[in-house]
């Protein structure tokens, strides 16, 4: 599987749904001031293979501290358990204390195998929902989030 696949896929996916994408490869992606991003929702494969955040260099850390300063909805997608992907989980968690209305969205897809077939539906549909939990998992093609009940017994 390949990002540019996995993109080709989701802007079907999001096309089904009736929303407008614009794919855009990491290394162009230009954010200098909040009325670029006002009113869009911005979908970040840059991780769906490789790692990014566990070694960030300076071009890339101003890139994506201005995509958070600016954009209103972030939905960050990887493709593996690799613990170098997790860091995305803590800088997501600090952006929305210090960002209060940014909603940035996790969603860690079980497997590079397994994500072409269920990613760009489940981030589709993500990308369009009003939920309001922010961290996510695929596991054999369904949503998974962390949520914590108490026990009725």
């Amino acid at each position: 599987m390949t990002v540019k696949s996995f993109s080709n896929a989701l802007q079907n996916a999001l096309e089904e749904e009736g929303q407008k994408s614009v794919a855009t490869p990491w290394r162009e992606l230009a954010i200098q001031c909040a009325g670029e991003a006002k009113g869009k929702t911005y979908i970040s494969l840059v991780e769906l293979e490789i790692p990014l955040l566990d070694d960030l260099s300076e071009p890339d850390f101003e890139k994506t501290k201005n995509l958070l300063r600016n954009c209103e909805h972030l939905l960050w997608v990887n493709g593996s358990h690799n613990p170098s992907m997790a860091v995305v989980d803590g800088l997501s968690r600090t952006a929305r204390n210090e960002f209060a209305s940014l909603k940035f969205q996790v969603l860690h897809l079980s497997s590079l195998e397994t994500a072409l077939q269920h990613g760009p539906s489940l981030v589709s549909k993500l990308s369009t929902s009003n939920t309001t939990d922010d961290e996510f998992r695929e596991r054999g093609g369904l949503l998974q989030t962390s949520r914590f009940f108490k026990s009725v017994t």
